[in-house]
């Protein structure tokens, strides 16, 4: 785990639902984006009684000149910088999709709950 910035990149609450969406840079450099759903939501995509889902995806870090460049950054910007203004541009979902687009390679663990 690293002691480095954490940059929200999705934040939303409503009433008893929310979502989260966050990333960092890991200790050798890879990105991780963690993702935190509660209520209702999680219920409609997962099913009756799953109220809560967390998730990781990681992106190793010599994938991530690929992704500064498809996200429109140069050489020397620094990754969560890029990230963040990209996800406020195009929103956080779209990034899903940009990672396919790109084939960008992508290691992921879920976790759903009640």
């Amino acid at each position: 785990m690293s002691d480095g910035p954490v940059v929200i990149l999705r934040y939303q609450r409503d009433g008893s639902d929310a979502r989260s969406l966050t990333a960092r840079l890991s200790d050798i450099g890879d990105l991780l984006i963690e993702g935190h759903d509660l209520g209702s939501g999680v219920q409609t995509v997962w099913g009756s009684g799953l109220r809560e889902c967390e998730w990781e995806r990681t992106i190793r870090a010599e994938h991530l000149p690929r992704l500064r460049e498809a996200q429109g950054g140069q050489p020397g910007d620094e990754v969560l910088d890029v990230l963040a203004t990209w996800c406020d541009e195009h929103g956080a979902l779209a990034l899903t999709e940009l990672l396919v687009t790109e084939g960008i390679p992508v290691e992921s663990w879920s976790w759903v709950s009640d």
